[in-house]
């Protein structure tokens, strides 16, 4: 998780692509964060965040607007996933 928090400080974003990450089970938790950040098509890069056409992905406080229908769906996470 410090690998993606480091990324997206410096406007990127890391993906996992060795190995099939398990949605559920045995490993799962672990890249509950990476599962969730695809699929994304950026439409914005900036420090710390990225706004997509499906999500904004952030690991620093963002006050932006939601330009989509319904209510966003908001996940939290910490250093352990």
């Amino acid at each position: 998780m410090k690998f993606v928090i480091t990324y997206l400080r410096h406007g990127l974003l890391w993906y996992h692509y060795d190995t099939d990450i398990p949605e559920s089970g045995g490993g799962s938790g672990e890249f509950g964060p990476i599962n969730r950040m695809f699929p994304l098509t950026p439409v914005e890069l900036h420090k710390g965040w990225v706004l997509g056409k499906e999500c904004i992905i952030s690991c620093v406080s963002v006050d932006t607007l939601w330009e989509q229908e319904g209510e966003p769906a908001v996940r939290v996470f910490d250093l352990s996933g």
